[in-house]
């Protein structure tokens, strides 16, 4: 009796910790999503969607990748390795050995707590073409926005066995948040791009009216002065003819 009270007792006080930890993630996250939303500058949401990962878990490589459909590449914008920034690159997406690229087109997660050890023929092909460089445990998340895959985050760590579920969690609510703004921001550039055309297409008719008025202006006196000298002429004749 005894031992089902203190196995009764055990499991209630560690629900109570799984549910403390889950309201406490629930707060972070939220404060998390705030913060990320709040950008509509590329470079500074990126900023702070790595800044908040690599506070949360092991982001000994960070990057996110943006789908240019047009282009049909991954242009990775924000890079990280070791904590230091690296230049932007992109991926071409017609290679199919690549985790980034498998991961936009099954929009699916890809995880592995130590890729050396799997056995799929993508896994193999990528530790082959990238030369064992492979960083060994890796998450791999689509950034989906409005139904529509629009790049990819992935953070990675050369240890092995480095994410948890507990992670995984974690990672998938920021992905979300950051694609969520990434579409604003990208819908707040395009506002501004069609802003500053449309001012120059207003100046540009402002000084075609401009050039009209200005045109008028100089045909009126030119008509004038047409005008003027032609009824010149003809009081020279009237008083040529009175003369003779």
């Amino acid at each position: 009796q005894r031992r089902k009270v203190q196995t009764a007792q055990s499991l209630s006080l560690e629900l109570e910790k799984k549910v403390f930890q889950r309201t406490a993630d629930i707060q972070m996250l939220a404060e998390i999503g705030k913060e990320i939303s709040a950008n509509l500058d590329y470079k500074n949401l990126l900023k702070e969607v790595y800044r908040h990962v690599n506070n949360l878990m092991d982001a000994t490589v960070f990057s996110v990748g943006i789908y240019n459909e047009n282009k049909n590449k991954i242009e990775f914008l924000a890079s990280y390795r070791n904590k230091k920034t690296r230049p932007p690159y992109s991926r071409d997406f017609k290679n199919k050995n690549q985790f980034s690229v498998e991961c936009i087109e099954s929009r699916e997660m890809i995880f592995s707590n130590d890729v050396y050890k799997e056995t799929s023929l993508l896994f193999k092909n990528v530790i082959k073409m990238e030369k064992n460089t492979v960083a060994t445990s890796i998450i791999y998340l689509p950034l989906i926005a409005e139904e529509k895959t629009i790049g990819v985050l992935s953070v990675q760590s050369y240890k092995p066995n480095t994410y948890s579920n507990h992670h995984i969690e974690l990672i998938k609510n920021i992905a979300s948040y950051a694609a969520t703004a990434l579409a604003n921001a990208d819908s707040h550039q395009r506002l501004i791009t069609a802003q500053s055309k449309l001012v120059s297409a207003e100046k540009m008719a402002g000084l075609g009216t401009l050039t009209a008025g200005v045109a008028h202006e100089i045909n009126n006196p030119t008509n004038f002065t047409h005008a003027a000298v032609y009824m010149m002429e003809e009081e020279i004749k009237t008083i040529k003819t009175y003369l003779r």
